[in-house]
């Protein structure tokens, strides 16, 4: 996991989903079974995920994960996450 720190969490988030998840094909998406819209995900020509949450479950800050399918050796999924985390104001 990793954190940004940025002075509108937020829109760095949405910002940066919209960059690298240009060319994709978006879908909203569901963790639970009722059916409740957490987020949503897209996927690229070459197999890779990529989602975007506003809230996440661990710390409550916006979230992108990134999920690519390691395909030259174990067929295992390598995930990153990245926290979108508010810069503190200055007293």
């Amino acid at each position: 996991m990793r954190n940004i720190v940025s002075s509108n969490n937020l829109a760095t988030a949405k910002d940066f989903y919209t960059r690298i998840s240009n060319g994709g094909q978006e879908q909203p998406f569901s963790m639970n079974r009722t059916s409740t819209i957490l987020g949503v995900k897209c996927k690229m020509a070459d197999g890779y995920w990529v989602s975007y949450r506003q809230t996440s479950k661990s710390d409550g800050t916006p979230v992108v994960q990134i999920s690519i399918i390691d395909k030259d050796s174990t067929g295992q999924i390598k995930k990153q996450k990245i926290h979108f985390v508010q810069k503190e104001k200055a007293k």
